[in-house]
């Protein structure tokens, strides 16, 4: 697999990634690294890729397919989406104690694209349980106790919600929403409880996936506004967005040294 490097700024590095990689991909807040999926061969499973110079390793085998992997603070454990039991389900695999991955969720719900609190206490996901894609937080216990009927709804909004992520304080979590008669989605912020949500972008095009910077202070998300699609950032109230890398550019994850990387084509 090649990887191809290109400086944005002195503080923006891409890493984009060749032909097959989807979006579903994060970095490690411990240690920089990245889990990504890939559709090689012709099926969607989780790789891991211990930059530089190391050959990315291949995390799942299983015929069904798995996407929408997410970090855990302290790197251990990687949490995805996977539905080798039929559904969408949230599955975490232990990178310590190699082993088959241990699920988190089982109903007949959809649930997918987790976001681990920085603690590592809380584990937040989107699902249909209560009729539509709505946000939910429960214990994030994976060598613990099933914890999935301890999940709260937070946002019980009509419209969809997607893609959580909790600021690096933990304090906040950043989501994507079509609500407020929006045709495509925008990015909101609410308290982790689901109190307090705002709107932070309003454009034509379709913006999501949002990633906090390391100190909190800014928010970067996709978007199909202006020519195309890219990356923006913004300050974590929505001022000052701004495009910092042109497309196709998706699921922008940044690293511990505040470089950024998204999964694009080349």
């Amino acid at each position: 697999m090649k990887l191809s490097y290109f400086s944005l700024s002195l503080y923006f590095f891409i890493v984009i990634l060749p032909a097959g990689v989807l979006v579903g991909q994060a970095a490690d807040p411990a240690r920089g690294r990245i889990v990504y999926t890939s559709f090689r061969p012709a099926n969607l499973d989780l790789y891991l890729f211990d930059f530089p110079g190391l050959a990315p390793r291949r995390l799942t085998t299983h015929p069904a397919l798995d996407y929408n992997p997410v970090f855990s603070h302290d790197g251990r454990w990687v949490v995805f989406c996977s539905e080798r039991r039929g559904n969408p389900d949230l599955y975490a695999l232990d990178l310590q104690n190699p082993g088959p991955p241990r699920l988190l969720t089982d109903s007949a719900a959809l649930e997918d694209a987790p976001a681990i609190s920085p603690d590592g206490q809380w584990l937040a996901f989107v699902s249909t349980r209560d009729g539509n894609a709505d946000i939910f937080v429960m214990p994030f216990r994976p060598n613990g106790p099933d914890a999935s009927a301890q999940a709260v709804n937070l946002t019980r909004h009509r419209a969809g919600d997607f893609n959580p992520a909790f600021s690096p304080d933990g304090k906040q979590i950043a989501f994507s929403s079509d609500r407020d008669g929006y045709r495509a989605s925008e990015v909101y912020v609410m308290q982790a409880d689901g109190s307090n949500v705002r709107r932070l972008t309003e454009s034509p095009g379709w913006d999501g996936s949002p990633a906090w910077s390391q100190d909190g202070q800014w928010i970067y998300f996709y978007s199909q506004r202006d020519t195309g699609q890219g990356i923006y950032r913004m300050k974590a109230d929505g001022s000052d967005q701004m495009r910092v890398a042109s497309g196709p550019a998706l699921s922008p994850a940044v690293l511990p040294n505040g470089r950024l990387a998204f999964a694009g084509q080349q």
